[in-house]
């Protein structure tokens, strides 16, 4: 297990929250390892994935990995074979971290409006959404290292884009120092066609 994944598996857990850091930790080690071990051998495990279309669809998570890791091996400067594996691991840690700060949004936001409060209500925002802790232990995040500001990057900016989500996230929160690899996509510099299929990719991968 490199450096690289034990830092971003005690990422996602110190993001999720006061109390629940343990637990979440293991998770995140448990479905990584899963997932380097299909990147290696190949195992078939089915999960949900996210698709655009109404109807949910049941997708193969080895044939995710193994269409990124083909994107990767075509594109020029991807790097070593080491270097793949940690752009691979940084993007599913901000799609992980990413989705769960967007579920403990749309669950804030049925909570308060069940309590017949306003959600969009400018005082209502500052109380609750700004510097937020949710229900669920899960830490609010910066507009930067949202998976929603990631995905609607335009393709010539993503490899910058990711990585100033990762900046921002060590520089937001002390626990997180020294956890990621400054520069990583900049670094590569993948062109913007090889970055953008990369990330559409990984937005198909979801904990639901």
């Amino acid at each position: 297990i490199t450096w690289l994944f034990l830092n971003v598996a005690s990422a996602s857990g110190m993001w999720l929250g006061a109390g629940r850091c343990e637990g979440d930790v293991e998770l995140v080690v448990e479905n990584v390892l899963e997932w380097v071990d299909l990147w290696y051998n190949g195992r078939g495990k089915e999960i949900k994935t996210m698709a655009k279309k109404k109807t949910e669809e049941t997708l193969n998570i080895d044939n995710i990995l193994f269409k990124c890791r083909d994107i990767l091996r075509k594109a020029r400067n991807s790097g070593s074979f080491f270097e793949k594996r940690d752009m691979m691991l940084t993007l599913v840690f901000l799609r992980f971290i990413g989705e769960k700060y967007e579920d403990g949004i749309k669950k804030l936001r049925e909570r308060l409006i069940a309590e017949g409060l306003n959600p969009d209500d400018e005082d209502i925002i500052k109380a609750f959404f700004e510097d937020a802790t949710f229900t669920d232990g899960t830490y609010d995040l910066p507009l930067e290292s949202r998976w929603s500001t990631i995905i609607n990057t335009p393709a010539p900016k993503l490899n910058v884009a990711l990585d100033t989500a990762l900046h921002v996230l060590a520089s937001d929160n002390e626990k997180l120092k020294g956890c990621f690899v400054e520069g990583t996509f900049t670094t590569r510099n993948l062109a913007p066609n090889d970055i953008k299929q990369l990330i559409d990719e990984v937005n198909k991968i979801t904990h639901k």
